[in-house]
């Protein structure tokens, strides 16, 4: 399980390269609007330390939520729309989640009202902030009964944060939460540990709604990267969206089957999202998929065109390579290195069609997928994408490099071509 801590003293790049020379893979940092405290606050700077530093981030609002009278509609609409407004000034990448605390022993009484009330407001304020829909995940941060009523009865978060004070109401007998919090017992990286200490150890789940923080100061960083790596090229603000996007479908998803939810309500979603009609799980949603994390990272209609086969949305970046025109262009295997938000494309059924064929022909059985790291290991350049239905789930895949970084060819079904990302 991810090892992280939670601290409210701004960790330094020196400190963040500390913790993750000690195993630390994720560190949770605070977003507020009243603190006095002058580090509990996230910069933007301290978050492109961490994430340099090859840890994710997780962020959670908290001004001063500690009793019944905080709570309220109207509070958390206020917290909601500041909390949008702080993640979007570090360029928090959209479907990553901000958790809202309760930090203290909450009753049942205000558990089921004013806190229900809080995070109702918290979802409006998201909403009222974005324009749209809130692009960020809610996540709950309290007690066994908080996290339970809140997550898993009231579905009013995706994600919970079982608070370290084991004594509080149900903590003993919580046992789904994606993040759990406990006592540090020794002194890390210059932070003190212990009951009175500055930060706090945590677990966290596969799924937690941690990330990486996208562009920041010019610097682009690049999302499922491994500390000590790094991704070949600089990616854009479209593509490490893209990217942080793919890996997140993965993260919820890939141990789940496409007839269980929660994953065949998100097929559903990858169909109407993006205007086709939901025909059932049994239909191949693979295209599908590629198509929705294009559309939702932010291409629009007529930089992507999505489809519900590969074969058309590859025969039009063909043409778009032929004609030199348009930002997503299909290249030959050896005529162009992947990098991170390109799509490889290959063969299914034992078939062996060509660039050539699928440069005039839009109806074949294939399969593709997003390339979501660029990496080299001791033994071989590779990359890894994520794609749709592979399993019947979201499947995370290695592909090799020769030693230029070109796709190493293969059987069977042969690799076609790779849709350069030019957004």
């Amino acid at each position: 399980m991810p090892q992280g801590i939670s601290t409210n003293r701004r960790i330094t790049n020196q400190a963040a390269s500390c913790l993750r020379q000690r195993g630390i893979e994720f560190v949770c940092r605070y977003y507020s609007t009243t603190t006095h405290q002058s580090q509990k606050r996230l910069t933007q700077q301290e978050a492109l330390d961490i994430i340099h530093n090859g840890m994710r981030l997780v962020t959670v609002y908290e001004d001063s939520p500690t009793n019944a009278d905080y709570f309220s509609l109207r509070r958390g609409q206020l917290d909601g729309a500041a909390a949008h407004t702080d993640a979007q000034q570090i360029q928090q990448p959209a479907n990553s989640a901000i958790y809202f605390a309760v930090d203290y022993d909450a009753t049942t009484a205000t558990t089921h009202g004013g806190i229900t009330e809080y995070f109702r407001g918290v979802k409006d304020g998201l909403s009222t902030a974005a324009g749209v829909s809130p692009i960020y995940e809610i996540g709950v941060y309290g007690s066994g009964r908080v996290c339970r009523w809140i997550k898993e009865q009231q579905h009013l978060a995706t994600y919970s944060w079982l608070a370290e004070s084991t004594g509080w109401a149900e903590s003993d007998t919580y046992s789904d939460p994606n993040i759990k919090q406990f006592i540090a017992n020794h002194n890390l990286c210059d932070l003190k540990g212990g009951v009175d200490g500055e930060y706090e150890n945590n677990i966290a789940s596969a799924s937690y709604g941690g990330f990486p923080v996208s562009t920041m100061a010019g610097e682009a960083v690049p999302p499922l990267a491994e500390a000590g790596r790094t991704a070949e090229g600089r990616p854009s603000p479209y593509v490490n969206t893209l990217v942080t996007l793919a890996g997140q479908q993965y993260d919820t998803y890939h141990q789940v089957t496409e007839n269980d939810a929660p994953l065949s309500q998100q097929i559903r979603k990858y169909w109407e999202d993006i205007d086709f009609t939901f025909p059932g799980v049994s239909t191949p949603w693979s295209a599908v998929f590629v198509s929705w994390c294009m559309r939702t990272a932010g291409a629009n209609a007529t930089e992507f065109r999505v489809s519900t086969a590969h074969s058309r949305f590859v025969y039009w970046a063909i043409q778009n390579q032929l004609s030199k025109q348009g930002l997503f262009r299909a290249h030959r295997l050896d005529e162009y290195r992947p990098t991170l938000g390109d799509i490889i494309q290959n063969n299914r059924g034992g078939q062996n069609l060509t660039y050539d064929f699928a440069a005039e022909h839009q109806a074949y059985e294939s399969h593709s997928a997003i390339v979501v790291e660029v990496q080299t290991d001791t033994a071989e350049k590779f990359v890894r994408t994520v794609g749709g239905n592979e399993g019947n789930t979201v499947g995370l895949k290695r592909i090799a490099l020769n030693p230029d970084g070109f796709v190493i060819q293969r059987n069977p079904n042969p690799f076609i071509c790779i849709i350069q990302n030019l957004k």
